[in-house]
């Protein structure tokens, strides 16, 4: 064999390796376009583009805890009063993109202090019209860190007319969120996260990772 077939064998092999790389980037989600800013509360000043919402019916604390289970920070908040109205707290972003009938993925990290329900809500943004729901979503989450994510598809065009709310007053207690993103297309997976195991109380380590999927009805 000369020396130039061989060198091209490898110029094969090598192209190959790199089309194999680039296929599995895009499939961990290495190129998303997240259409949401700070979506893991790591700009400053803290909760930079998230609005903190408190009804004076309820009561509830924001802050930026450093147990992130993404980068180096997350969401945190407490509510310590509730009003039997969910979206009474909730962090939320306003002025978001998006198109009618595209498909969309919220994805996001989540736990609590003890098992229980959040919402998840985009809608048209307040100001801009009638209520107008786009989707909308219980999940119930952990004490540990898990994803969880939902997949929409809307009617309508929302040009800077997005709203998107992580709406927790529906009992007191903590929650934490990091990670959250909205982007075009179905779930991609995340690069370099690992989730943290837990030891049971029989001294075992469990796994943390948990995932549901809810499509627009």
């Amino acid at each position: 064999m000369t020396l130039y077939k061989c060198l091209s064998r490898y110029a094969v092999v090598f192209l190959f390796i790199l089309g194999f790389m680039a296929i599995q980037a895009n499939v961990r989600g290495d190129d998303v376009e997240v259409l949401n800013p700070n979506p893991s509360f790591e700009e400053v000043p803290d909760f930079k583009d998230w609005t903190q919402y408190v009804n004076a019916a309820a009561a509830a604390f924001f802050d930026i805890d450093k147990e992130a289970i993404e980068g180096k920070q997350c969401a945190h908040i407490e509510v310590t009063q509730v009003s039997g109205t969910n979206w009474h707290v909730g962090l939320t972003q306003d002025g978001l993109t998006v198109e009618a009938g595209e498909l969309y993925t919220v994805d996001f990290f989540a736990k609590a202090d003890v098992k229980r329900i959040i919402n998840l809500e985009l809608k048209r943004s307040p100001g801009q019209g009638d209520w107008e729901g786009i989707a909308s979503q219980d999940v119930t989450i952990n004490e540990e860190w898990d994803e969880y994510f939902i997949n929409f598809t809307p009617s309508n065009d929302y040009e800077g007319a997005t709203f998107l709310g992580f709406w927790v007053a529906q009992f007191k207690g903590e929650v934490w969120i990091d990670g959250a993103r909205l982007y075009e297309g179905k779930k991609q997976e995340r690069e370099e996260i690992v989730p943290k195991p837990s030891v049971e109380s029989n001294g075992k380590l469990a796994s943390t990772w948990a995932a549901i999927k809810w499509s627009d009805r």
